[in-house]
């Protein structure tokens, strides 16, 4: 049976647990093995999940919003919720700056 969410929210699920957001408004997580911080600069936070996808990939957390970025073949946008154009050009800067710190730290998590 599928479960009823008001029309503005969205759920999200973390293994067994679901929780309910706010459609169209930055995600916040408190999960800190599942989403293990990689990098912070100035008001941005990269991190990724741990029962994502298996492309590499890292999100970028602002307080205005929220961005994904693919690693390979270049480093190019996949999403983005709320962040302006100028924070996206400084996410992706900070993201190709960090960019070996990114994939070590990812394959440190993964393997590989």
């Amino acid at each position: 049976m599928a479960t009823r969410v008001p029309f503005n929210r969205v759920q999200l699920h973390f293994g067994s647990e679901t929780r309910l957001g706010l459609a169209n408004t930055p995600l916040r997580y408190s999960f800190p093995n599942m989403a293990p911080t990689v990098v912070r600069d100035g008001q941005f936070r990269l991190f990724f999940f741990s029962r994502e996808e298996l492309r590499i990939h890292v999100h970028v957390a602002h307080p205005e919003g929220e961005a994904k970025f693919w690693l390979t073949p270049s480093v190019h946008l996949a999403m983005n919720v709320g962040l302006s154009s100028v924070q996206l050009r400084q996410a992706q800067a900070i993201v190709e700056t960090h960019i070996q710190e990114i994939e070590n730290a990812w394959y440190s998590h993964f393997g590989g």
